[in-house]
């Protein structure tokens, strides 16, 4: 069984880590969204919950948890096609087992 720890070390990135994406909780959404169903100021509104404490870059996240661990972890920024062809190749690892 695998089991997966926080890295200490190394770490890989995909892409170049500069897209920010937006995280949240279930439980988070799921409360803001029962919060506007009554909400009148709502009716027939779209709903963007993008709270900017939770908006980060994986470059971001990985300079806070340098900072917590107190180190600076060896990145290696793995490129879509790079990507894409480790994926192919498990792929075809599979086939053959």
């Amino acid at each position: 069984m695998d089991t997966y720890t926080t890295p200490r070390e190394k770490i890989s990135i995909l892409g170049d880590g500069i897209p920010k994406i937006v995280m949240v909780k279930e439980e988070d959404i799921a409360l803001t969204t029962i919060k506007t169903v009554d909400d009148p100021c709502t009716l027939n509104k779209t709903m963007i919950f993008r709270p900017p404490g939770n908006t980060l870059s994986f470059n971001e996240i990985v300079s806070i948890w340098e900072s917590k661990i107190g180190k600076t972890l060896e990145k290696t920024y793995v490129s879509e096609e790079q990507l894409l062809k480790n994926i192919q190749g498990d792929l075809e690892q599979k086939k053959y087992v």
